[in-house]
């Protein structure tokens, strides 16, 4: 079996243990079940992003970390490291992600920015994500969907933590 082969076979495992969580398409967002007790706390630390599904904004963006860490109102702040393809320079990006009262695993993510909250909403990145699975130490699979009225567009990402 050659390198190209194995990874394929990799995807195939990974999308049927992600219980292929992909769906982009027509209609509203799909809700997934939530996460049974998520620990935010258990969270923080540096992540990588390994796999990660189509998005056109971050098409020209690879080798993605994330730093998390928690603040002391219980939201977490996250530091997001890339690095452009086409210049090769690091780019970072800060924000903030509030956990929904009712569903720990699922955290608005706001930008920091000093835009107007009219336009920061509508920043790259800014959204809901959800936690779907995760064992804390070594991969998270997080989803986000940008819920367009008639159409969605999801995008997930699978991590690996450091």
């Amino acid at each position: 079996m050659n390198l190209k082969t194995i990874g394929v076979f990799v995807f195939i495992v990974f999308v049927f243990n992600v219980k292929c969580y992909h769906s982009s398409g027509f209609g509203r967002c799909p809700k997934y079940i939530a996460l049974r007790n998520f620990n935010v706390s258990k969270i923080v630390g540096t992540w990588y992003e390994i796999e990660r599904t189509f998005h056109l904004m971050e098409l020209i963006t690879s080798c993605v970390s994330l730093n998390i860490w928690e603040n002391e109102r219980k939201q977490l702040q996250v530091t997001v490291r890339t690095i452009s393809r086409w210049s090769g320079s690091i780019i970072i990006n800060r924000g903030t992600a509030i956990p929904n009262k009712k569903i720990r695993s699922i955290f608005s993510y706001k930008v920091d920015s000093t835009l107007p909250n009219l336009l920061a909403k509508y920043l790259p990145g800014t959204g809901i994500y959800q936690f779907l699975e995760t064992d804390y130490e070594n991969f998270a699979v997080i989803w986000t969907c940008a819920d367009l009225g008639i159409f969605h567009v999801d995008n997930f990402r699978k991590q690996h933590h450091h």
